[in-house]
């Protein structure tokens, strides 16, 4: 590589990883390379990394040094360049590294990206309805329900405070806000045969993992993997979570039909129990999240694309026909990075 461009989080340079950051700059600078830096910002304020930006700098890479929103904001503007994306991990969380197993130094890192490997991954697209329709690129999971509304709790500040415990706080006070909202999931499986479903939960995933959550998807599967829960109480949900999480224990459909076979074992699922709730795994192309008619909603559906929350009445998930080529580090590199 011979031109670098960091996309830093701008708050990590008003505290003590801004070192951490000077470190990776400086890796990159003693390979050789020129390294230019964008400062990012949240992402509703406006895109920090632009194609206009691209263009002018034209480099062989983005390195993205923050969590999963800075990957987010970048990704939007590397999409169907052709040009690498590179992350170091900074912040509370980010889905991306952990995926990518990559653990360490920020210095080693940046080492072991200057010899990674170029893959080609394509990229979930979502959708949104409203005022201003817009659609957006995630990588790793997008979706509606309690997972967004956790991640719309978690505000900035109580992440800088808590760092990772505020995801916990704000499960629990989500949890205890407002019971999950039940809507209609139109889903369209890897088949192409449509159903629709009444659901409190759909998160489409790019990825294995989300955390402690175990999901199963692939970064090079041609599909997502959509988990759902049927509309349940606030206990059934948090049992059918528990059980996901800690147990393993989900229920996966190979199509429609068998989805339906599932879902009739719950089958009021209006009014699931505690002990009937469960998560199901479908494996789709596209799913579209719209509030069920003639049901009152106190609330607006959560909305959240790789731990940004977005808002829209109506959200499309789906497989899209763009790629990204992401900076995987080579397997020896990461089992050390990870010992």
């Amino acid at each position: 590589m011979r031109t670098i461009l960091l996309c830093v989080n701008a708050r990590l340079l008003q505290t003590s990883a801004k070192r951490r950051v000077d470190a990776v700059r400086q890796v990159f600078l003693n390979s050789g390379c020129r390294v230019e830096l964008v400062e990012t910002t949240p992402f509703a304020a406006g895109p920090s990394l632009t194609r206009e930006t691209l263009a002018k700098l034209s480099p062989d890479a983005v390195v993205v040094c923050g969590g999963d929103g800075t990957v987010f904001d970048a990704l939007q503007s590397v999409a169907g360049t052709g040009i690498a994306l590179g992350v170091i991990p900074f912040g509370t969380g980010n889905i991306l590294a952990q995926n990518l197993h990559i653990r360490g130094s920020a210095a080693s890192i940046a080492a072991a990206l200057l010899n990674a490997e170029v893959r080609t991954v394509r990229l979930g697209a979502i959708t949104l309805s409203g005022a201003e329709p817009a659609r957006h690129y995630f990588l790793c999971a997008a979706g509606v329900g309690p997972h967004a509304a956790v991640l719309q709790v978690a505000s900035q500040r109580t992440k800088q405070l808590a760092g990772k415990g505020a995801y916990w706080a704000g499960g629990i006070w989500a949890w205890l806000s407002q019971p999950p909202v039940p809507f209609e999931a139109e889903v369209t499986d890897s088949a192409g045969v449509t159903s629709a479903w009444r659901v409190c939960e759909a998160v489409a995933l790019r990825v294995g993992e989300l955390n402690v959550w175990r999901a199963g998807g692939h970064l090079h599967d041609a599909h997502l993997r959509l988990a759902m829960v049927p509309p349940t109480s606030r206990l059934g949900f948090a049992a059918a979570v528990s059980r996901a999480i800690l147990a393993r224990q989900v229920a996966v459909a190979a199509s429609s039909t068998e989805l339906e076979s599932l879902l009739r074992r719950n089958r009021d699922i209006g009014s699931a129990t505690i002990a009937s709730a469960a998560v199901f795994y479908q494996d789709i192309l596209r799913v579209v999240c719209r509030p069920l008619q003639n049901h009152r909603h106190d609330s607006a559906l959560s909305v959240q694309a790789d731990g940004e929350v977005l808002e829209s009445v109506t959200t499309t998930l789906e497989m899209s026909d763009t790629n990204v080529h992401l900076l995987f580090p080579a397997e020896s590199i990461q089992a050390r990075l990870v010992t």
